[in-house]
């Protein structure tokens, strides 16, 4: 039975698909006004990881009684502390209830206590506004092992340590870093929305009609896509002597090469596509080039007067959802090992098997 607030926001950011610029910065609003009087706020902001010189930093992305926002710092001195509270409790992923002993405001002390954490070591409050802080709360963004950020909350009342507190400030801060999650994913599926309809609009004034050359097999990947699977494919390939291979990274013919990759899938009698390329977050997602060719060979395909008669799309079995319908085509799962190392032998032998039944049935 849901009885807090918290846990509304948490049902809400189970429950959205999807998160803009407006959606998110009205929650933080709400979360302000619902925060605000009860722990005597006078200052919040949001903070996420940066590089600051090719350093690792936090900026401020959000924040009430600040006008610092998008001000950026390193987590560290050059002596190997930290600049200020804020890196610290980010630094060691721990939320943190950080008072004066005697209730001083934070700026003309440093005998601070951690009520949260417990903590020692606490590096000096740094004094950003004009109020008198008594009272800094900080606590990690994240989901399972992945944080967002750091959210602090700063009240000009000395606020003592209450457990069913934290447990409310917890589950908004962890709300919170499911929307902004389902956000970063909003902007990514928008710009590759955005990309492909730069590609939609060159091929829409570039395309030329020209007779197809025979037997042309078009072989589209990312620039970062994995050696390993590249190399299959191409020894697989090469099995198919009749047929020239047209792979997009090969392409040296002088002019746009944008326009030259939608000649050559235009020309084309199949093509494959490797869809994939490795992310920060050691995981793979679907390059925005791969989909919009992807799109291509599917309509090209579809089409009777095209020689395009058929396509093999390649994808790693992790990844973000494909944002269009390919449920007619039989998508091919890069196999891999325990070791994430690649099973060559099976993959070449189900390649090729895909790709003999596609020229036999055609």
């Amino acid at each position: 039975m849901i009885s807090s607030f918290s846990q509304y926001l948490y049902q809400f950011a189970l429950s959205v698909d999807l998160v803009n610029q407006e959606i998110i910065d009205n929650i933080r609003e709400i979360i302000w006004q619902y925060l605000n009087k009860p722990l005597g706020l006078c200052f919040t902001e949001e903070l996420h990881p940066t590089k600051v010189n090719n350093e690792p930093g936090l900026t401020i992305i959000w924040g009430k009684g600040t006008d610092q926002k998008g001000y950026s710092n390193v987590l560290k001195k050059p002596d190997g502390s930290y600049y200020g509270q804020a890196s610290y409790a980010y630094a060691y992923n721990k939320p943190m209830w950080i008072v004066d002993g005697n209730s001083s405001p934070l700026y003309q002390t440093e005998n601070y206590e951690d009520y949260w954490s417990k903590s020692t070591d606490i590096p000096k409050y740094w004094k950003f506004h004009e109020h008198e802080t008594k009272t800094s709360i900080m606590i990690p963004l994240k989901i399972s092992q992945s944080i967002y950020g750091i959210w602090n909350l700063e009240s000009v009342t000395h606020l003592e340590f209450d457990k069913k507190i934290t447990e409310e400030l917890l589950l908004i801060a962890k709300s919170l870093a499911l929307l902004l999650n389902l956000y970063n994913s909003t902007e990514r599926r928008l710009k590759c929305t955005k990309e492909a309809v730069e590609n939609l609009k060159i091929s829409s004034e570039r395309l030329p009609l020209k007779f197809s050359e025979n037997n042309t097999i078009f072989l589209a990947s990312s620039s970062k896509a994995k050696r390993d699977v590249i190399g299959a494919i191409r020894n697989v390939l090469d099995q198919f002597s009749s047929y020239k291979i047209v792979y997009w990274k090969e392409i040296s013919d002088s002019g746009n090469i944008n326009e030259q990759i939608i000649n050559a899938i235009n020309s084309s009698s199949f093509g494959i596509v490797y869809l994939s390329e490795p992310n920060m977050n050691h995981d793979y997602q679907d390059n925005p080039n791969t989909l919009f060719e992807s799109g291509m060979f599917q309509a090209l395909s579809n089409e009777p007067s095209s020689p395009v008669f058929g396509w093999i799309p390649i994808r790693e079995k992790e990844g973000l959802r494909i944002p269009f319908d390919l449920a007619s085509d039989r998508i091919l799962i890069v196999p891999r090992l325990k070791t994430g190392e690649l099973n060559s032998e099976y993959f070449c032998r189900e390649l090729k098997e895909r790709i003999d039944a596609l020229i036999i049935r055609n």
